[in-house]
């Protein structure tokens, strides 16, 4: 919560030139470990798949633990067009995440993030946050919060 506070105070002083992934930019180039097995990294602009659907996600977060069971949904049904969600948790302690997912599962790969530096770069402000990335590498959608409404303009955007 302080990390974001930070870096909203940060946004403030210095404009947009932090916030990085903006729709049309490219997809930052993080390397992030699986949550489940922290010896297996995933970089991002090398996930095979034609869209993907990139959530921030943590255990404090209120909204996070309606999101998983809907983002999960997305998943499913948006699935057969070549679409994953990756979610990535801010917790500090990869057990507090593993805890929150034990009650509030997701059926998406999950990655973790203890310094919070994939934040920063993609510019995050607001928890939960997805950044919609299409075939091309790009961010084609910014999605603050969670909502249905999030969730009908991504399956808009996923063609």
């Amino acid at each position: 919560m302080k990390r974001l506070s930070i870096l909203c105070l940060l946004m403030m002083l210095f404009g947009s030139s932090l916030a990085f992934a903006g729709v049309g930019s490219p997809v930052p180039n993080i390397t992030l470990p699986l949550l489940t097995n922290e010896s297996i990294k995933v970089n991002f602009p090398s996930i095979k798949s034609r869209y993907y659907l990139v959530d921030f996600w943590a255990s404090w977060c209120a909204s996070c633990k309606e999101s998983m069971a809907g983002l999960s949904k997305l998943s499913k049904s948006l699935g057969p067009k070549g679409f994953k969600v990756v979610g990535i948790s801010l917790d500090k302690d990869p057990r507090v995440a593993k805890q929150f997912l034990s009650k509030y599962p997701a059926s998406f790969s999950q990655l973790i993030d203890t310094s919070g530096q994939s934040a920063t770069q993609f510019g995050l402000t607001k928890m939960p946050t997805s950044y919609l990335i299409g075939p091309n590498k790009k961010v084609i959608g910014v999605f603050p919060g969670y909502s249905e409404g999030n969730l009908n303009a991504i399956r808009k955007l996923v063609k």
